[in-house]
């Protein structure tokens, strides 16, 4: 996708880059809040706190 998007003019590149730069913060907050309660992000924030070496849950 990057080598086609090379391949084009600067204003298609522009718009491109505004697309993305917009959706992708909502996305990465959509995707830490999933995250937030695994059994693997849950162990990560106990050993964090605990300052102990993280022991990842199994699946």
């Amino acid at each position: 996708m990057l080598e086609q998007i090379s391949l084009t003019g600067p204003i298609a590149r522009a718009a491109v880059k505004r697309d993305l730069n917009a959706r992708l913060p909502q996305t990465d907050v959509q995707l830490f809040h999933r995250s937030m309660m695994t059994p693997e992000m849950m162990e990560g924030m106990r050993a964090f706190v605990e300052k102990r070496p993280v022991d990842w849950p199994r699946e």
